[in-house]
């Protein structure tokens, strides 16, 4: 598809990308993920923990795909959405669907979908989706995200300058994999994960509509936001240049969004117990977390029981995110499986 095509007001398809390569995860990288996120659960960490509780090896926190797909949406930007700015982008809604859980070791292909572009008055509305299967061709995961964006857009002088500085431009890696085109709907085989929930998972009896989690606050620091920027291969600097943070007309950095809704996905497992339980998870952004070199930032994060299927045992969980008193998350729901 020619750049042209891509915002064509005609277009009424899908397209997908298929990357030559696979990406395997590694057991220390699923370890470093989850001390990004300040996730403890077990399963994570320790190899016989989480084999006593039926998987063949750690497994991968529950965004832990933001990493992948933030290639695939490099990809995306520097060769597909050339009509766009990355600096004019701003990622409005996120959703993930859980099929099976991730494992280090996993050798997984991200399938990319580009969604047709909706046209505004102040920008486009930019929907990717995501197929994440195994070499089996086992359908694992699907993701979503919704992103604003504006065709045209110019990056000031001053910003060009600031990000020429900061930014790593002396390397150019070797390219090892390509991506092509795939001609209609991809389909692959979902197989649901059939493992029995862990012991801590809550019984669906025990729960009513508008009961609460324990309330929780993370602490984030300058520093978290830098070893996030790293192991999820989000480079933007907003996230870690203050330079570059005054000259958008930041008040200072800010923390990611994935980030900030990883570590939402933690707080409703610590109460959940079991990540495998989770398996729907979406979130709409609709503020920001500040966070200064001087000044850490602290995000609280409640949540309650929104409704219960008893036919399903599961139960959905409204979450909130909040900085400052101010909300972070517009609609944040999570569908959970229960006992």
């Amino acid at each position: 598809m020619k750049a042209a095509d891509v915002s064509s007001a005609d277009r009424d398809w899908t397209q997908y990308y298929e990357p030559s390569d696979h990406y395997q995860i590694g057991r220390e990288e699923i370890r470093e993920f989850a001390r990004s996120m300040k996730d403890a659960h077990l399963v994570h960490w320790d190899d016989e923990f989480a084999a006593k509780r039926g998987h063949e090896s750690l497994v991968a926190p529950l965004t832990f795909t933001a990493r992948l797909a933030g290639t695939g949406l490099n990809w995306l930007m520097e060769n597909v959405l050339t009509e766009y700015d990355t600096s004019a982008f701003v990622q409005t809604d996120q959703v993930f669907t859980y099929h099976r859980p991730l494992h280090a070791g996993d050798r997984l292909r991200l399938i990319m979908g580009l969604a047709p572009i909706r046209q505004k008055a102040g920008g486009d509305t930019i929907t990717v989706s995501g197929l994440l299967v195994n070499e089996h061709d086992e359908l694992i995961q699907t993701l979503q995200t919704t992103a604003a964006g504006r065709r045209g857009a110019q990056t000031e002088p001053a910003l060009n300058a600031a990000l020429t500085d900061v930014m790593m431009g002396d390397f150019v890696a070797p390219t090892t994999t390509s991506w092509s085109e795939i001609e209609g709907e991809p389909a692959f085989t979902d197989i649901a994960w059939d493992k029995p929930l862990d012991p801590s998972v809550p019984a669906f009896d025990d729960l009513a509509v508008g009961d609460e989690l324990p309330a929780h606050t993370v602490t984030l620091r300058r520093g978290d936001l830098v070893n996030y920027s790293g192991i999820s291969a989000d480079y933007n600097p907003i996230h870690w240049s203050d330079r570059v943070a005054e000259i958008i007309g930041l008040e200072t950095t800010i923390a990611h969004g994935m980030l900030t809704m990883g570590m939402g996905s933690g707080f409703v497992t610590s109460w959940l117990g079991d990540p495998a339980a989770m398996r729907d998870y979406r979130v709409r952004f609709t503020g920001i977390a500040y966070v200064a070199d001087d000044a850490p930032a602290e995000v609280e994060y409640t949540g309650r029981v929104k409704s219960l299927d008893s036919e399903a045992k599961t139960a959905t969980i409204a979450i909130q995110a909040t900085f400052r008193g101010k909300r972070i998350f517009g609609r944040a729901v999570a569908t959970v499986q229960l006992r």
